[in-house]
């Protein structure tokens, strides 16, 4: 932790608000995309990487999936882009897209017509999960036989795993997603689910957020102490500012030299902390109050966080406080 005192710097908000392209569409002759339907292993998961090779982009309307559930067993299930596909935690993941479906018997194409449709731009790779609830997956095992890949002259489906629980470990490696994907040419990329940094401040770092949606419960990010770790005992506070434009405020007449203040603050929210080791740690933040307001879509929203601390532990110093980096990511709907 420095040994400087750090002000809250706060500004006016500024709306950036961004036009959501409109997407046109017509029938592609290479879709669907279909892997497999033999499948004798099941789970609440599976994960898989589409690569869209069409010039105009795709768009994926709906989904025929493989479900051990009876004939006219009643479901749903989400299907979520991922931050980190290859991580297990749900927070690396936003759910784009909600099916409900009548299933088909184990073996058969259950039809998944997806709420809203997900949109590919021309050579972009998204990873997807897709989380069913009332049934269960079957997914074939890793076999000489059973290949790892599937295209068409659009699209491309790799790196398919599953897991017996949404999310939990252990991953169940190399197995393949028994699915038709049905898609249409012309498709815009979505923004990234993943929040970007926009700038450096000093101290801390903040790790990567879900793109929230529109009008979800609270959105969170966890921020992580570089510095000098903070001895035992260490009272804290953590302090977040979310805004809809960026700032770029020298704090050095602060008392924090090389220190920048880098989102405007719209929203405040500051926790208590109880430091009790000399450790470096990640503490959660959340933001709530988003409006439930589909013309924010699109917009661009800035995060910043600092911990501010006070001891009379000389190994801390006295007072002190650390700033993170900025966080920059668009509004998702």
């Amino acid at each position: 932790m420095h040994n400087r005192l750090l002000p809250l710097a706060s500004a006016t908000l500024t709306s950036l608000l961004v036009a959501v392209s409109s997407v046109s569409v017509s029938v592609s002759a290479q879709s669907p995309l279909s892997t497999t339907f033999g499948g004798s292993e099941s789970g609440q998961a599976v994960y898989f990487t589409l690569t869209c090779h069409d010039p105009a982009g795709i768009t994926i309307s709906s989904l025929d999936l493989n479900f051990d559930a009876p004939l006219g067993t009643t479901g749903n299930c989400a299907i979520a882009l991922a931050c980190d596909g290859s991580s297990l935690t749900s927070i690396n993941w936003k759910n784009r897209s909600l099916s409900q479906f009548v299933a088909a018997g184990p073996g058969q194409p259950t039809a998944c017509a997806l709420q809203n449709p997900i949109p590919i731009g021309a050579n972009e790779t998204i990873q997807v999960s897709i989380v069913v609830n009332q049934a269960q997956h079957l997914f074939s095992p890793p076999s000489p036989a059973q290949p790892t890949t599937f295209t068409t002259s659009e699209l491309t489906l790799s790196s398919s795993f599953a897991s017996a629980q949404a999310y939990v470990a252990p991953a169940l490696a190399d197995r393949m997603v028994n699915a038709n994907v049905h898609y249409q040419s012309g498709g815009t990329a979505l923004p990234h689910p993943c929040a970007t940094n926009f700038g450096p401040s000093c101290g801390m770092t903040l790790a990567p957020v879900v793109m929230p949606q529109i009008g979800m419960p609270p959105i969170t990010f966890r921020v992580r102490t570089e510095g000098v770790p903070p001895a035992p005992g260490t009272f804290m506070f953590h302090v977040g500012v979310i805004g809809f434009g960026p700032e770029n405020a020298p704090l050095d007449h602060f008392g924090l030299p090389g220190c920048r203040w880098l989102a405007r603050g719209d929203q405040h929210y500051i926790v208590p902390l109880f430091v009790p080791g000399p450790t470096f740690t990640w503490f959660p933040l959340q933001f709530s109050g988003i409006p439930n307001n589909l013309a924010l879509a699109g917009s661009e929203i800035y995060l910043q966080s600092a911990v501010i601390g006070t001891s009379a532990n000389t190994a801390f110093g006295g007072e002190g406080a650390e700033v993170s980096d900025g966080l920059k990511f668009v509004l998702g709907y």
